[in-house]
């Protein structure tokens, strides 16, 4: 398979906390009936219609798995176009078909409905909490249940544990970081990054870092210093973590959350099997 052919997939683990009696039953149902609801506050209210499509179920190692779409669609939208008559862009309103809503982005989720996790993208136009929020939405929408909450895991809580995290794998390949000065502070773990920052009258520094074979040394650098001083709320990073295996994981500090990185076609058939796998080795890991 060419590389042109798949899709770059940041996915996030989460886990559905409920009260409720035939779970998977009414999970089925919920994709099975493709919710459409729009959006009625925020940033898109009133331009952006959700929906659940494209459910398929597999039955991988004997076990029941799911495969959906949450879909975020626009029914309109104003932009520019070229008036070839006038030579010049202006602004119009682009309309999509009354019955083919215009996709404005998709993020695709695979739910092990016997552990209750749930494997899902995220996307340019679909942030995690906006999936979060809008498959409780939709799950209450159709069974008018409230008390249902998808739980998203693999949070770190302090730079401690943003180490133990480094540390569950053979390398970080590449590090980001938006960092800026302190206010000031004296704390030793960033001191001579933030006093470079200081000194240089930065108001903010956009750091890249490429590591070789063996992967860059966080412990004792630059790295280790622009991590403590994000920590510390002077900034925010992202860290692409490697395995010997293969497995590729994206850590950002911004969501405090870990998200693994899948290449695979974009097609249901085979989107299942590979989030699954993911979620397989998630649950033997111990989680």
């Amino acid at each position: 398979m060419s590389m042109v052919d798949e899709r770059k997939c940041e996915v996030i683990f989460g886990r559905f906390k409920h009260s409720l009696e035939g779970f998977k039953g009414k999970l089925r149902k919920l994709l099975e009936t493709g919710p459409e609801f729009p959006q009625r506050e925020g940033q898109g209210k009133g331009k952006f219609i959700w929906a659940i499509a494209d459910f398929l179920e597999d039955k991988i190692d004997g076990k029941d798995v799911f495969f959906g779409r949450l879909l975020k669609t626009r029914k309109k939208e104003t932009g520019k176009i070229f008036d070839e008559k006038k030579k010049t862009l202006v602004e119009a309103d682009l309309k999509a078909d009354e019955d083919q809503p215009i996709v404005s982005d998709y993020s695709n989720f695979v739910i092990d409905p016997s552990n209750e996790i749930i494997l899902f993208e995220e996307r340019n136009e679909i942030s995690v909490n906006q999936f979060k929020e809008n498959f409780e939405k939709s799950f209450r929408m159709v069974f008018d249940f409230r008390n249902i909450e998808l739980e998203l895991l693999e949070r770190t809580k302090d730079v401690r544990e943003v180490y133990d995290l480094i540390g569950n794998y053979e390398r970080v390949s590449n590090a980001k970081f938006e960092v800026e000065p302190s206010n000031p502070e004296t704390a030793k773990e960033f001191q001579p990054l933030d006093d470079e920052l200081q000194e240089s009258n930065t108001d903010k520094a956009n750091l890249e870092f490429d590591g070789k074979d063996e992967g860059l040394k966080v412990r004792g650098t630059i790295l280790g210093q622009a991590i403590a001083l994000s920590e510390n709320n002077y900034g925010i990073f992202k860290l692409l973590l490697e395995r010997d295996d293969g497995q590729r994981d994206i850590y950002e500090s911004k969501e405090k959350i870990l998200k693994r990185l899948i290449y695979e076609e974009d097609k249901p058939s085979k989107l299942i099997k590979a989030f699954y796998e993911e979620i397989k080795k998630f649950i033997r890991e111990g989680n």
